[in-house]
């Protein structure tokens, strides 16, 4: 998917597997409501479906 996808449109700073992402800071993080506060998210790479997890940058996604 990556070399396939990714690297075609032009979407560096994105990856299906959070070892290859760069490491600069700027990928979004996830977060969830409980109690009435946000807390950071705890992700794991889901590798064992097609659509697996997307990490990246929100530049990438609009080219996405």
């Amino acid at each position: 998917m990556g070399e396939n996808l990714l690297h075609d449109l032009g979407m560096k700073n994105s990856s299906f597997a959070s070892a290859d992402l760069p490491d600069h800071g700027m990928i979004a993080k996830g977060y969830e409501y409980y109690k009435g506060k946000f807390y950071p998210m705890i992700q794991s790479d889901i590798n064992s479906i097609p659509s697996g997890n997307l990490y990246s940058t929100i530049d990438d996604l609009s080219i996405f």
